[in-house]
């Protein structure tokens, strides 16, 4: 089994481009982490090699055990493997300090789950994959075969993930799935018709696209465009808030780049932000039959709102999108629409009384140099809340979908500056007849419960510049001049 990766930014840090290659092997080998420890003392075996490859590749080898060895062997001189080298520790530490640690692959046929999970320098040890079965789905809504993987970074000691990329099956056996087969001793490059994994298959790949939640201005953009700041802009995060009326502000054909009212903000070390600004509260439209309001709350307020939408990026492939990753793959998953893997990633059930989706406000924080601040200049605003509109569906087990819409509630003591971050659980691909994730057939793992979220752990509560990896949108209701802020917001955690 091999798995090629191309670097690119995945949530804020480098990823995306990753070929994971699983071996088909009927057995489960465990094993720690190698190499992070050298042992002088003794030659160290592994059966994960990575190694830099052309352009910006990086190819991780897997080293199946053969049949007829125990299923507690170890990688060694008389079992599997080879001797793991000084080069090879490098590499398994700078693996392990990248932002994807934790992998999750799941095939699905009827009756079939074969699901396994596994960390960094782990053996992927995947089994029970139905033989004679074409995985590569081009349309994960309607497939009863299929095959993804779910990557990103293990939250805790338990079976939850940070979910940062989704994958795609791409390879069979390292020949690229282009609809058109060029089997050996065809003329290179070798290709392949479908994803059938047949009895003599040892390898698949997938190509995992990498979500993308960077909001606001591209400090680091090489080009620089006429608008705010003068800076390249990215539609991750849009709204309606400069809109001419209140009631345009709630439709969602105004919401765009020009309305979106973005501006700076700059603190300590001249740590840079984008805000996000909102109309102040305007009574007259406030209640107005002509502005209908989308409140969670009973009564409704009366309240002025806008209309925006986050996106997460990286799961609806253009055809283009396909084509970039050089795979060939466009021509088999389709000419026209894609791919949308979004359809592969299904809301996890939260529970009673618990909302699958959930934005919270939070106390802001921003890093600089290091280190974590709260920004004591301005104003709070305790008033103006956020949440997701009520067209937004995330009940249990639909799929995900990408573009999220929300609702800004403008109050009549609303003003200063607010942060808000929000929170899905999903898991990947395999449903049961009576709802949630199916379970494992395969005797592995049963279903990791991953969150889609725009940052990890405690970056997820701090401010994002668009270039690392927080995850907190800055926004101001009436604000003026933005380099004086303080942003500090009240809430408590999520529930699901």
């Amino acid at each position: 089994m091999e798995v090629f990766m191309k670097t690119k930014g995945l949530l804020k840090t480098i990823f995306a481009g990753l070929l994971i290659f699983l071996a088909l092997s009927l057995v489960t080998c465990d094993l720690d982490l190698p190499g992070i420890t050298p042992n002088s003392e003794k030659v160290e075996y592994t059966d994960v090699v990575i190694s830099d490859g052309p352009n910006g590749t990086r190819s991780i080898t897997l080293y199946l055990s053969p049949e007829g060895v125990a299923e507690d062997a170890k990688p060694g001189p008389e079992t599997y493997g080879v001797p793991l080298t000084q080069q090879q520790r490098a590499l398994n530490l700078a693996m392990a300090k990248r932002s994807h640690d934790y992998f999750e692959a799941v095939f699905i046929s009827p009756g079939i789950v074969a699901r396994a999970a596994w960390e960094i320098g782990q053996a992927a040890g995947i089994r029970g994959v139905h033989r004679g079965v074409n995985y590569a789905a081009t349309d994960f809504s309607t497939a009863t075969d299929a095959a993804v993987i779910f990557v990103g970074r293990k939250i805790g000691g338990g079976a939850e993930g940070t979910l940062l990329g989704v994958g795609y099956l791409s390879h069979i056996d390292g020949m690229a799935i282009t609809g058109v087969a060029n089997l050996p001793p065809g003329t290179p490059p070798f290709t392949v018709a479908n994803g059938i994994v047949g009895t003599d298959t040892k390898s698949v790949t997938f190509t995992v696209s990498a979500l993308e939640t960077k909001v606001g201005f591209d400090f680091g953009a090489d080009s620089l465009v006429t608008g705010a700041a003068g800076l390249a802009g990215r539609d991750s995060f849009l709204s309606a808030a400069g809109a001419a009326t209140f009631p345009d502000k709630i439709d969602p054909d105004n919401i765009n780049a020009g309305n979106s009212m973005a501006g700076l903000a700059t603190f300590k070390n001249d740590a840079t932000y984008t805000m996000f600004g909102l109309p102040e509260y305007n009574e007259a439209a406030a209640g107005n039959s002509s502005h209908p309001v989308n409140s969670t709350k009973t009564p409704v307020p009366q309240v002025n709102a806008v209309w925006a939408n986050y996106t997460i990026g990286g799961l609806a492939l253009t055809t283009t999108q396909l084509a970039e990753n050089g795979n060939g793959n466009e021509g088999y998953y389709s000419a026209t629409t894609g791919l949308n893997l979004a359809n592969a990633v299904l809301h996890y059930p939260a529970g009673t009384g618990i909302d699958n989706f959930q934005v919270i406000e939070r106390v802001a924080i921003y890093r600089t140099l290091g280190q974590t601040h709260d920004v004591t200049e301005a104003d709070l605003d305790p008033v103006t809340t956020v949440h997701v509109n009520s067209s937004y569906s995330a009940a249990d087990d639909t799929p995900f979908v990408s573009v999220i819409p929300l609702v800004f509630e403008i109050h009549k003591r609303s003003g200063g500056a607010f942060a808000f971050t929000f929170q899905t659980p999903v898991y990947a691909l395999a449903k049961a007849t009576t709802g949630g994730p199916a379970l494992s057939t395969n005797g592995g793992l049963d279903a990791i419960q991953w969150y889609i979220k725009p940052g990890h752990a405690q970056d997820q509560f701090i401010l994002d510049n668009g270039q690392t990896s927080g995850g907190a949108v800055l926004m101001g209701v009436g604000v003026g001049s933005l380099d004086w802020l303080e942003i500090r917001v009240w809430g408590f955690g999520f529930t699901n």
